[in-house]
């Protein structure tokens, strides 16, 4: 039987959640757990979304050029390349193609997209630096006192509010394992510390 996408997204999202937890059994419970998951989910998702967001602007990019390349006052149209049997030949199927890009590129709304995706970057860059903050005032404090919860609290309620504003597409899988496999390797369990009270 085939697994959907979603599932697949399920799946790794619960493999993740459990590989986090499982090195760190001694300490389970303690509340700091809390500040590193989400410290390792906001990592996961400010990679997604900016590989997100530069797929996008290539697609733009790409499509821009096709479109500026064929217009009549363009310098490739004068090639004089385009003026031979072949090459006239060739210049239809890029016209052709222009055409299609010109119908189809406002059907995607990637200027509207690539705004969203660059809202979603930006926010999740900030809120991982705040974590960070949280994170290594812990190491350095060599606890988690009330004052790092009130900013977790804080950097949580950003989170919710950014949770609201972040398009929301189809999941790419692969890429989701890619991000993952980074944020493992930047931010490996084991090197969490987690306070003794």
């Amino acid at each position: 039987m085939a697994r959907s996408r979603s599932d697949e997204v399920r799946s790794l999202a619960a493999l993740c959640a459990r590989k986090c937890r499982l090195t760190a059994m001694a300490s389970e419970n303690h509340a700091i757990w809390s500040v590193y998951d989400t410290l390792r989910t906001v990592r996961l998702n400010w990679k997604y979304y900016c590989c997100l967001l530069a797929r996008a602007q290539r697609l733009n990019f790409g499509m821009d050029v096709v479109l500026a390349i064929t217009t009549p006052t363009s310098t490739v149209a004068r090639l004089v390349f385009f003026k031979t049997g072949v090459g006239a030949i060739v210049w239809g199927y890029i016209l052709a193609g222009a055409a299609v890009v010109a119908a189809v590129k406002p059907t995607l709304s990637l200027t509207r997209k690539i705004k969203e995706l660059e809202g979603a970057a930006v926010g999740y860059r900030g809120l991982d630096f705040e974590l960070l903050e949280i994170k290594q005032s812990v190491e350095h404090k060599r606890c988690y006192d009330k004052s790092l919860e009130r900013e977790f609290e804080k950097a949580t309620e950003r989170l919710r509010h950014l949770i609201a504003r972040t398009p929301i597409d189809k999941p790419k899988v692969r890429l989701l394992a890619r991000c993952q496999a980074e944020v493992d390797h930047e931010l490996p369990v084991e090197s969490f510390f987690v306070p003794s009270e």
